[in-house]
């Protein structure tokens, strides 16, 4: 039997089948061809010993893997796309990637003995030459794709009915199987421009780092000659990831401002004057990540003393 089929002989609340199939994304992705067998076992692991996750968050467990290959010689890039696997004598021997952030930047070729892909196999086919692909694609391209622990949440002040009557049922219910959609990221185009005014980064907490990361490396390449401020809003310290790689970035006029909002009031004018040491925004260009809400009461800030629209870049994270 199948849990579908089992909730619904036995459960007539629809939010109680909620609850008791929370987990399902783990081990599947339709509760009708989920075995009730297969989630009873592994749900019943789950009761009786919890969850077990790093301590810290997942970010910890990043900043570690990125330590460990740093302190064996080794470079972490952020913000790379890699275009190409490069294969020679039939073995692979590299790859070549964009700079997904900066498309003013070539692409760029790295050799190696060994390449590890975290990745499907139909994006890998598109990445290998052609006699390769067609290798791979002959062994497993007639596999149907595979369960994913990719998940969204949707969040509804009215009921949760209405929102599925509304909004869900037309844009998710009504796919059929191999339909296409697409997930849109950020919504910014975001790179540095050449000028001769300072930079200010105004970045929201959980927002990409990636964003922000290799604009400040390609700074310190570039040894910029011009003040770099980057303020990093928080409500907790201990909540603000990849703060001491922040602090030790090499500018000569780098200025790292961590405003953690449960100690501090929120990012205003009269804090960004003090700060920059100047009543003229305008001095600076800015760079602001973050959610919409945070976008837009940046945006009105800045505008509101008198930076030219121009002078603000955006990412938005939703």
């Amino acid at each position: 039997m199948n849990l579908g089929d089992f909730l619904n002989k036995h459960i007539q609340d629809a939010e109680l089948k909620l609850v008791l199939y929370g987990n399902l994304g783990y081990y599947h992705d339709d509760v009708f061809s989920m075995s009730l067998l297969q989630f009873a076992n592994a749900q019943s692991s789950f009761n009786r010993g919890g969850g077990h996750f790093i301590r810290g968050g997942s970010q910890n467990l990043l900043n570690y893997l990125a330590s460990v290959i740093q302190d064996t010689g080794g470079q972490v890039l952020l913000g790379k796309k890699v275009t190409n696997v490069l294969v020679k004598n039939d073995k692979v021997c590299g790859m070549k990637f964009e700079d997904s952030l900066n498309k003013n930047i070539t692409e760029t070729s790295v050799r190696a003995h060994r390449v590890v892909f975290n990745g499907t196999i139909p994006i890998l086919s598109n990445l290998l030459p052609d006699p390769q692909a067609q290798i791979l694609l002959k062994k497993f391209g007639s596999l149907e794709p595979a369960c994913s622990l990719f998940h969204y949440i949707l969040a509804s002040k009215g009921h949760r009915e209405n929102l599925v009557t509304k909004f869900y049922k037309k844009s998710v219910i009504a796919l059929q199987k191999h339909d296409r959609c697409r997930v849109f990221g950020p919504m910014g185009d975001f790179s540095i421009a050449i000028n001769t005014r300072g930079i200010v980064f105004l970045f929201l907490a959980l927002a990409s780092l990636q964003q922000v990361l290799p604009l400040l490396m390609d700074l310190e390449k570039q040894s910029f000659p011009k003040p770099v401020f980057l303020f990093y809003s928080n409500r907790y310290k201990k909540a603000a990831a990849y703060d001491e790689q922040l602090q030790a970035i090499d500018l000569m006029h780098y200025n790292y401002v961590p405003v953690i909002t449960s100690q501090e009031p929120k990012i205003n004018g009269e804090f960004l004057k003090s700060k920059l040491s100047t009543p003229y925004l305008a001095n600076f260009d800015y760079y602001v990540v973050g959610s919409s809400r945070f976008l837009h009461s940046m945006e009105t800030l800045l505008l509101e003393n008198e930076v030219n629209r121009s002078q603000i870049v955006i990412d938005d994270f939703g």
